[in-house]
């Protein structure tokens, strides 16, 4: 006998005239566990990340079972139906899947988008939005806003150059980006130094990602 779905049922054995029967209940196996891959995923605002959740039986049978998924900030990341999570905001979220009152998860964190030097797409490959080069202080960062790609000077809304980390902010209408020696661009996303007591030394730090606003006072003789 092989067990094809659940429910109850009757096995009939007949020789010549005689026959001879038995009662057979067949039941689903129990899901024991529920696993998310990846378990593990980091994304930046508005990237996507797929996962797969996998119910198995105490014996460690694949189970094909009916499985819903939730997040735990949605601030941070949704999911969809079908596992997609979509990253909404900086953080760290716990995607679960449950099937059968049985749980697994996944860890999301969103961090900061980061883009390296070179020509890119606005709102394709790079958000509009404020972000800092991290290259090394003595290195010269050239960069340009612009309002097309065909190399056109006409096409520069803004540029720089200088040595030193620089911030420049991306608006929603240019169409390319551009550096030369800017090494990484990060999004700034907020005040890095949230305490007014915290020392900082000569130099030029931006307000609200280097130094909090606040009432300062040097301290040197």
């Amino acid at each position: 006998v092989t067990a094809v779905g659940a429910g109850p049922t009757f096995i009939r054995a007949t020789a010549e005239s005689v026959s001879g029967h038995a009662a057979l209940n067949v039941v689903l196996p129990v899901v024991a566990t529920v696993t998310v891959t990846p378990t593990v995923a980091t994304l930046t605002k508005g990237k996507t990340q797929a996962l797969a959740a996998t119910a198995r039986s105490e014996l460690g049978t694949l189970l094909s079972r009916p499985v819903t998924w939730a997040s735990s900030l949605l601030t941070v990341a949704t999911v969809s139906d079908q596992g997609v999570v979509t990253a909404t905001g900086l953080g760290t979220a716990l995607v679960t899947a449950t099937s059968d009152g049985r749980s697994g998860t996944a860890t999301i964190t969103v961090e900061p988008f980061f883009f390296g030097t070179g020509t890119r797409s606005v709102g394709t490959e790079v958000p509009p939005g404020l972000y800092r080069s991290i290259n090394g202080a003595s290195a010269l960062c050239y960069w340009e806003r612009l309002s097309g790609f065909s190399g056109s000077s006409g096409e520069r809304i803004a540029n720089d150059i200088g040595a030193g980390p620089r911030v420049v902010a991306i608006a929603p209408s240019d169409i390319g980006f551009a550096s030369s020696s800017c090494a990484t661009w990060r999004e700034v996303v907020g005040p890095s130094t949230s305490s007014t007591t915290a020392p900082f030394a000569e130099g030029v730090y931006l307000v609200n990602v280097d130094v909090a606003p606040g009432l300062w006072r040097s301290v040197t003789p």
